[in-house]
């Protein structure tokens, strides 16, 4: 979830990143995802994007296969069954207020990256 720009609101949507594009490829075909890329430290990413209703499906369908990031999924699929399905229609103060509790839960979930220790024997 996230604060939109144009409009003050929330919605759905979940990012897959990885180096093969071959994969990420096969997200957006079968899946219907947008497409980007980007660039870090050690090179090109590729992304699949996935937006609102799209998101939630996605997320249904890979839910029992995650470990680590269950309970993001958990979280992001309860704001989409409780958000205000009227598009177009300004939410409420107090809906708004639900929006950026999700989110803050969301953002309490974030996992640091683990980092690789090297032991000696």
């Amino acid at each position: 979830m996230r604060c939109g720009e144009k409009v003050m609101g929330h919605y759905l949507q979940v990012k897959v990143a990885m180096r093969d594009p071959e994969v990420v490829a096969e997200l957006i075909d079968k899946f219907g995802a947008l497409a980007n890329h980007f660039y870090n430290k050690t090179g090109k990413v590729y992304r699949a994007v996935f937006c609102g209703k799209k998101a939630f499906d996605f997320l249904a369908l890979i839910r029992p296969y995650l470990r680590i990031k269950q309970f993001q999924a958990d979280v992001g699929m309860e704001f989409f069954n409780v958000r205000s399905r009227h598009k177009g229609i300004p939410i409420t103060p107090q809906e708004f207020a639900l929006r950026n509790a999700f989110e803050a839960r969301l953002k309490a979930m974030k996992l640091p990256r683990p980092t690789m220790e090297v032991g000696h024997s």
